[in-house]
């Protein structure tokens, strides 16, 4: 009975112990799969911490990304402002260039060309005036002294004095080398015996009887007085005065013409350089073209609206209308570089239409 009471503690014994160990075992799986389930949830919370802090990097790039291209955009914008200021500027620039460069070349074309004075002074139409003021002042001479009034006609006609005028205006203003201020009196001096000439003839033309003492004697006095008349009527007392002005304002053209042509070209240049996109200057230019063709024809205007209500008053009258006509011979000049400016101001703003359908 001892022996067995004995032994069933040892079987006892020997049954718990895989009892023991299955425990041990149940602990160790629960101990590993809580470790394993530690694990997991730790790499998965690396996990998600690793994708939260790329997508926070991303984030962070594409925000700073954003913020440079603003302050590019930014300072692009800047750029622009103040390239178009100085634009502005420079095409402001070059339309009061233009401008002066056109009344500079209008005046040495027009108002202080020696040549087109002459022509002016030598024309046709004024010398026919000035031969029939001469001619109806040389009938009442005669008439006065009561001789037939055509008696000097044959000497006061249209060759003796063109040649007169000719010689004045080419030989005080120095044009041409064959004329000088002897030539104009030399003139004078030939047409002077041609007139007492022809006085006598007609005399005896005419069978008037006159003392013979007296013949040359009053002939002489009427063709003085004729030639005298002349004179008043061709020589102007200020040429001197004028060839002064003439020459030194040539000068000052010719100084101004060649400056505002160089800044011209240069504000030019410089309103094409101050922009990427080309139709934007060459707008700038046609509107600095227009602006100095408005001006001129706001020249031409403002003479013309002169003329209409300020009548110009000068004796002889045909003196007056040969002034007009060269006042008027100056503002066509204008008109026409105005017009000639407008059209360069159309044709570059066909080119601006055109550059601009080609960049967009």
């Amino acid at each position: 009975m001892e022996n067995t009471t004995n032994s069933n503690p040892e079987v006892v014994s020997d049954t718990s112990a895989p009892s023991q160990h299955s425990s041990s075992h149940h602990s160790s799986s629960h101990h590993s799969s809580s470790h394993h389930s530690s694990s997991h949830h730790s790499s998965s919370h690396h996990s998600s911490s690793h994708h939260s802090s790329q997508h926070s990097s991303k984030h962070s790039s594409s925000k700073h990304s954003s913020h440079h291209s603003h302050k590019r955009k930014k300072k692009k914008k800047n750029k622009y402002r103040e390239y178009s200021k100085w634009r502005k500027i420079c095409s402001f620039a070059l339309f009061l260039s233009i401008a002066a460069l056109s009344a500079f070349a209008g005046l040495r074309v027009t108002v202080l060309n020696e040549s087109k004075i002459i022509s002016t002074f030598n024309s046709t139409e004024y010398v026919n005036a000035l031969c029939d003021d001469v001619r109806e002042y040389s009938r009442d001479l005669c008439i006065k002294c009561s001789i037939p009034e055509d008696s000097a006609d044959e000497a006061v006609n249209y060759e003796n004095i063109r040649a007169v005028q000719q010689a004045y205006t080419l030989g005080n203003l120095n044009l041409d080398e064959m004329y000088s201020d002897s030539t104009y009196l030399d003139m004078l001096d030939k047409m002077n015996g041609e007139i007492v000439e022809a006085v006598n003839n007609s005399l005896v033309k005419n069978n008037i009887d006159v003392d013979e003492s007296r013949i040359n004697s009053g002939a002489r006095s009427i063709a003085d007085s004729i030639t005298e008349y002349l004179k008043g009527r061709v020589e102007f007392k200020y040429t001197a005065v004028l060839q002064t002005v003439v020459n030194v304002s040539n000068t000052l053209t010719t100084i101004g013409i060649v400056l505002f042509a160089i800044l011209s070209v240069a504000f030019l240049l410089l309103t094409i350089s101050l922009t990427d996109k080309k139709y934007h200057a060459m707008r700038s230019v046609a509107f600095s073209f227009f602006a100095a063709a408005g001006l001129n024809l706001l020249l031409v205007c403002f003479v013309g609206i002169i003329a209409i209500f300020k009548d110009l008053v000068l004796y002889p009258s045909y003196f007056c209308e040969t002034i007009l006509r060269y006042i008027n011979s100056c503002v066509y000049t204008y008109l026409f570089e105005g017009l000639l400016l407008f059209i360069a101001g159309l044709a570059i703003s066909a080119l601006t239409w055109r550059l601009k359908r080609d960049n967009e």
